[in-house]
């Protein structure tokens, strides 16, 4: 019934008779939401399509698609980089959304069949509506990393063979982009607006901190490292489900954990990050132990790093701690601690279990 989308662009799904129907009648939404789950990498075409066919569903923007193009053209001038930096790729998609607009104004799209039954549509500006369509990607292609400041005031580490994109603008409304690669993300904190990156098959979602995130579309799985604040992560076929429920927090990452996705057996798994840093604020010397409990101790390192430590009380009772551990790692430091006190540890489920070490 479907046929091969894989190398449509905006233009080819707008005009295209079951991507009309899904939105404007809703109908095939089983579909194309499984067809996006499969095709992280289309989305954003596929979202400036839905857009622009949305505008037209309640009738024609003022003016002339003349206008329109040539709107969305300038649009373009204003937005792209100096030929000193790496090139923003909008040209394409421009290009595609120009012709679209062009053609939706001449009422190409909806002659295949009776619309006279609309609701009534308070007409958009060529302006609103060029903004919408308009795509943004970055691409880095360099062996080094490309730094990017996007338009809300976060900042974007893009490593070499990554893209990130977004439709419209950052400036109002949820912050929505879209990575393939790997990235680290220092983002503007704004409780009313969440910052939402869609990485192959799962969803981040945050308000504001920093984080690594490793999503190539043709990996095996997704890896999320957080390392100040705070975020969530949704398998994507969840996340909508989200969105209707605000008591749906998807798997919760504080610093200094990770969550790795299997594309295989859709499942997260949580874990400390392999090089855990010490958070802001945290005194080297607070590690200067001098008869310290060892209690005290194990509070001290959850404390400085955020990892919740599990071990029975009465196992570390009367156990005093002597060393200096200023300058050590956090695996070095529970090295030296657990091989002085005759103690070990292992790490379950993003927490560190003390126990007796075993002779």
């Amino acid at each position: 019934m479907f046929k091969d989308f894989s190398n449509f662009g905006i233009e080819d799904f707008a005009f295209d008779e079951s991507f009309q129907k899904w939105v404007t009648d809703g109908d095939y939404q089983d579909f194309w939401g499984s067809y996006m789950n499969e095709h992280p990498h289309q989305i954003d075409k596929i979202l400036a399509a839905r857009e622009l066919v949305q505008q037209l569903k309640n009738g024609s923007p003022s003016g002339s698609h003349e206008d329109l193009a040539g709107t969305i053209w300038s649009n373009v001038e204003k937005h792209i980089e100096s030929s000193g930096r790496p090139l923003v790729y909008r040209v394409k998609w421009m290009y595609a959304a120009a012709a679209v607009a062009a053609l939706l104004v001449a009422g190409y799209l909806f002659r295949l069949g009776d619309r006279s039954s609309l609701s009534p549509y308070e007409a958009s500006s060529g302006k609103d509506l060029a903004e919408q369509a308009v795509m943004t990607e970055y691409r880095n292609d360099r062996d080094s990393v490309l730094k990017i400041t996007l338009e809300d005031g976060s900042s974007v580490s893009l490593e070499k063979d990554s893209r990130l994109s977004y439709s419209g603008s950052l400036r109002a409304g949820e912050r929505t982009v879209y990575l393939d690669g790997e990235a680290f993300f220092d983002v503007e904190r704004d409780p009313k607006r969440p910052f939402v990156i869609f990485a192959n098959k799962t969803v981040v979602k945050v308000l504001g901190t920093s984080f690594r995130v490793k999503a190539h579309d043709h990996s095996e799985k997704v890896v999320v490292a957080v390392k100040s604040g705070k975020v969530s992560v949704f398998e994507r076929k969840d996340f909508e489900k989200a969105r209707e429920n605000p008591q749906i927090s998807g798997l919760v990452l504080m610093a200094n954990q990770q969550a790795e996705f299997s594309n295989e057996l859709e499942k997260f798994s949580k874990m400390i990050v392999p090089d855990p840093v010490m958070l802001g604020g945290t005194d080297k010397k607070e590690f200067d132990f001098d008869r310290t409990p060892l209690p005290e101790v194990f509070s001290a390192l959850e404390k400085a790093y955020g990892i919740e430590i599990i071990y029975d009380g009465d196992l570390l009772a009367d156990r005093l701690l002597k060393v200096s551990l200023e300058d050590e790692t956090l695996t070095e430091k529970l090295d030296v601690i657990c091989k002085t006190m005759g103690l070990s540890y292992h790490i379950v489920d993003a927490r560190i279990i003390i126990e007796i070490r075993n002779l």
